[in-house]
C-alpha cells in the first residue's frame, strides 16, 4: 500500500557531544529537529539522504517530528557522529586495544542504483572501479602500520577488488549483508566459536579492467563460466579453520552419451584437529565443439554436499 501519509514524533539523545549529520533518507518527507524545520524535501527522487550538520550535546533530549507524504519512496532517519580525523582515532583505538579488531566508526555509505554519487570509483549508481573507496584503503594501510593483526570485515553486495587487503591483511571475512544477527555471527567467527564453511557465489576480479564494457549482452569473459583471466578469488573459493583432503575419485563411466547420468564418488577426510563442514563442489567442462555457442571450456556447479 502506497497511498498513505504518516507522522512520527519522539526524541533523540546523543551518547556524546560532537558534530552530527542529521536528516532523512528517502523523498517526500520533512523533519523538524528541536522545533526547527531542517529537511523540507517534497520532491520525488532517489533515496539519497538530505542532511544538516548540527552541534549536539551529550545527554540532551532533542525533539523530533518526521512527516512522510504519500507517493514518496519511503523515509529513514539518518544521524551520524562526524569524526574530524577518523584514521587517527582508529589508529589510537588499535594501539590501545591490543589487537586490530577495533577500528573506526568512519565509513562511507554507498548503496543503491541511479544515485547522485560524485566520488572516485562511482558514476551515478554505476561502478567505475571495483576497489574499496580511497578513504577505506587509507584506513586499512594506517591500521596495518600499527603492527597489530589486521582483520578486514567486508559488508558488501557484490565482488570487490581487495588486492591490497589480500596482500597485507591477516584475515578477510566477507559478511555480505549479514542481517540483524550479523554482529554476533561475525564476532563468533573471528573468535573461533563458529567455523565458517561458506564459498563465494561470485567471482572476485582483480580490477574492473578484467571485465568487458557492457555494450552488448555477450557473456564472453564474464562470470566463472566464461572468464579466461586469473581472478583475485575464483567462484567457489572459501577457507575455514579446518582442512580437508580429497582422494580416490571414481567415475561411473569415462564415456558418456547424451542423456545418460554420471555418478561420481570420492573420499573426503578432515585432516585437521578441528571439526568443520566441507562443501564439495563438482565442475564439468563442455566438449569443444565448433558449432556450439558455449564451445569453449566452461565450468558449472553440478552438485554440492556436506561432510564433517
Amino acid at each position: 500500500m502506497k497511498d498513505f501519509s504518516v507522522r512520527w514524533t519522539g526524541f533523540l539523545t546523543p551518547p556524546e557531544s560532537g558534530t552530527y549529520e542529521i536528516g532523512l533518507a528517502g523523498s517526500m518527507n520533512q523533519l523538524w529537529f528541536d522545533g526547527q524545520l531542517i529537511v523540507d524535501d517534497l520532491a520525488l527522487h532517489d533515496p539519497t539522504p538530505t542532511t544538516k550538520t548540527l552541534q549536539l550535546e551529550k545527554g540532551h533530549r532533542y525533539g523530533l517530528k518526521i512527516q512522510y507524504m504519500r507517493g514518496g519512496v519511503g523515509t529513514k532517519l539518518v544521524w551520524m557522529n562526524r569524526i574530524s580525523d577518523p584514521i587517527a582515532e582508529a589508529v589510537a583505538a588499535a594501539n590501545g586495544s591490543g589487537c586490530g579488531r577495533r577500528g573506526s566508526r568512519h565509513h562511507i555509505k554507498l548503496e543503491g542504483e541511479e544515485m547522485k554519487v560524485d566520488v572516485p570509483g562511482f558514476k551515478g549508481g554505476d561502478r567505475t572501479s571495483l576497489d574499496l573507496p580511497k578513504e577505506e584503503e587509507d584506513l586499512l594501510e594506517a591500521l596495518k602500520g600499527t603492527g597489530k593483526p589486521l582483520v578486514v570485515v567486508l559488508m558488501n553486495g557484490s565482488a570487490l577488488s581487495v588486492n591490497w587487503a589480500n596482500e597485507h591483511a591477516d584475515v578477510i571475512l566477507d559478511a555480505w549483508y549479514s542481517g540483524e544477527e550479523g554482529g554476533t555471527a561475525i564476532a563468533q567467527t573471528l573468535a573461533g566459536v563458529n567455523n565458517p564453511a561458506g564459498r563465494l557465489p561470485v567471482t572476485f576480479y582483480k580490477s574492473v579492467e578484467q571485465l568487458p564494457v557492457f555494450e552488448d549482452y555477450s557473456m564472453k569473459n564474464r562470470t566463472y563460466r566464461y572468464f579466461e583471466g586469473q581472478p583475485l578469488y575464483a567462484f567457489g573459493y572459501g577457507l575455514s579453520y579446518s582442512k580437508f583432503e580429497y582422494s580416490d575419485l571414481k567415475l561411473s563411466t569415462t564415456n558418456l552419451k547424451a542423456g545418460d547420468s554420471l555418478s561420481v564418488d570420492a573420499d573426503v577426510r578432515n585432516v585437521s584437529q578441528r571439526e568443520g563442514d566441507e562443501v564439495v563442489e563438482l565442475y564439468v567442462s563442455f566438449p569443444k565443439i565448433s558449432n556450439r555457442a558455449d564451445s569453449r571450456s566452461a565450468r558449472v556447479r553440478a552438485d554440492t554436499s556436506r561432510c564433517r
